[in-house]
């Protein structure tokens, strides 16, 4: 869909374990044009493969927990999303040839409006990211 108001592109995906579907939104600013579909593939193949990791969970029998966290820091520092969140920055990453502490704090930075976390909470669930385990 388009949307005035959007900075560029809002991409999100989710996947839906009961249906076996990845779910996939792009509300894109018409006023952007062709300008936006490099940056758009980008963040494409990282939500793509950051929800693929969640169905490779499921696959390998994860414990996902009953019901998300209300608090967002908590949520993103879950494990599973954790994993996720790494798996979908490291292919966006190698994709564009771009640093991937760069890449992930710049998703931050650009998201907050998704994340909803100051910049000491999203910096603890950086750290994390960036922390393999």
């Amino acid at each position: 869909s388009s949307n005035d108001s959007v900075d560029g592109f809002d991409v999100d995906a989710e996947y839906y374990n009961d249906d076996d579907v990845i779910f996939v939104e792009i509300v894109t600013n018409p006023s952007y044009g062709q300008e936006i579909l490099q940056e758009l593939i980008g963040e494409l193949n990282e939500v793509i493969r950051h929800e693929l990791e969640h169905i490779k969970q499921h696959q390998q029998g994860y414990n996902f927990p009953k019901k998300e966290p209300k608090s967002p820091e908590k949520y993103y520092t879950q494990q599973h999303e954790l994993e996720a969140q790494r798996a979908g920055f490291k292919r966006r990453s190698k994709g564009e040839k771009l640093d991937y502490e760069t890449l992930v704090r710049k998703w931050f930075d650009d998201n907050q409006h998704k994340h909803r976390m100051n910049k000491d909470q999203a910096e603890r669930v950086i750290q994390k990211i960036l922390q393999e385990k």
